[in-house]
């Protein structure tokens, strides 16, 4: 994984040089030509008489003075730049295209889990040619166009340096993560990661679910119910739970392997973060809760975050009494007990269609030695 930002402006890729056709090379001599004869030259250029050279003196006479052909000087067309209201100098907000982790911009809380007007214009961006980005902590968001498509946006935005890679990430799953047809005109819809960035090693994961649990249980809302759910399963448990849930998000691959954010069609919405939780309902309601951006879900530790809450709001535990609470986490934890109810709960009646119940008990029983290996650093 690469620990450094691009720190250049986009730049346009240069197109290769076109070879001229014969209209444009008949025309550029037509150019030539009107202007010799502007400029007082003859009509028809005069052939050269080499001197030769007889070893006799110079007889004193003044060769004519050649008048300079005149050059057409050929200027490329230049862009005009585009002005997006924003002063250069405050456009500090760099590209979060190689998932820097330790990026403070993760950790910046943002009430109700948005930008205010002023922070969300001082992200805007404007490609040379016109694309519209915004950049969101740990992802850049495209503005759809009229007439976009997924193959058209991947074209304009290699272009770019810092997109060429998007050309050679062609399965949806590892690139923009939407239907073709859901593409609406006014959409942002996510940047995919380069795809070597983001993969990230399971046991990084648990460091980082770790740190999440522990500020957690400092948090107003979610601090009672981790209490709630350590009573009833260890830490080492939930945090093979999460990595266990993380490890199917992922198709069993190592995590990271697809894009973090997928559009659900049917629910007209994207989901995010290593635990693709959607943002509708619980979902949305767990992010704003937390103070979280959507781009701030990249980072594992906010994930891991989100998944607890998106627990506690589906549970809809806010309204639970103490014995209500350990009920309602009785019935789903510990999973591999409740691999039924737990599927039901997390994925849907149709779990059963992709053996969801089946799959999670087998990365549950990997996560539980992966986190049986790792000590608690105090």
């Amino acid at each position: 994984m690469k620990e450094n930002y691009f720190v250049n402006p986009l730049q346009a890729v240069p197109e290769k040089e076109k070879k001229s056709s014969r209209l444009e090379k008949a025309t550029r001599a037509l150019i030539v030509a009107a202007a010799m004869t502007v400029g007082g030259s003859e009509s028809a250029p005069e052939r050269k008489v080499a001197r030769q050279e007889t070893g006799a003196p110079d007889d004193g006479k003044k060769e004519p003075e050649k008048k300079p052909t005149p050059t057409v000087e050929l200027k490329p067309k230049t862009a005009k730049p585009v002005d997006i209201g924003i002063p250069a100098e405050e456009q500090k907000v760099e590209l979060a295209l190689d998932w820097k982790t330790e990026d403070p911009a993760f950790f910046v809380r943002h009430e109700n889990g948005e930008y205010t007007a002023a922070e969300r214009a001082a992200r805007r961006r404007v490609l040379p040619n016109g694309e519209k980005l915004l950049i969101d902590a740990g992802i850049a968001f495209y503005l759809v166009e009229k007439g976009d498509t997924i193959f058209g946006i991947k074209q304009k935005l290699s272009r770019y340096d810092d997109f060429k890679y998007l050309s050679k990430q062609k399965a949806k799953i590892k690139s923009f993560n939407i239907p073709p047809n859901a593409l609406q005109p006014g959409m942002w819809i996510p940047i995919p990661l380069e795809e070597g960035e983001r993969v990230l090693a399971d046991e990084k994961f648990v460091e980082y679910a770790r740190v999440a649990l522990d500020e957690l249980k400092e948090d107003s809302r979610y601090g009672r119910f981790i209490d709630q759910l350590l009573e009833t399963i260890s830490e080492d448990e939930l945090l093979a739970t999460m990595l266990a849930v993380a490890k199917q998000e992922s198709g069993g691959a190592p995590l990271g392997q697809f894009e973090f954010h997928r559009y659900e069609k049917h629910h007209r919405a994207f989901s995010f973060s290593l635990f693709h939780v959607l943002m509708k309902g619980a979902g949305l309601d767990a992010r704003r809760n937390l103070d979280l951006t959507e781009g701030q879900l990249y980072h594992p530790k906010n994930a891991a975050k989100l998944f607890v809450a998106f627990l506690f709001e589906k549970m809809r535990a806010g309204n639970m009494d103490e014995a209500e609470l350990k009920k309602a986490i009785e019935n789903l934890f510990p999973i591999h007990k409740h691999a039924r109810a737990f599927s039901i709960f997390y994925n849907g009646k149709l779990f059963w269609k992709a053996g969801y119940d089946k799959k999670i008990l087998k990365h549950r029983a990997d996560a539980v030695k992966t986190v049986g290996k790792l000590k608690r650093s105090n």
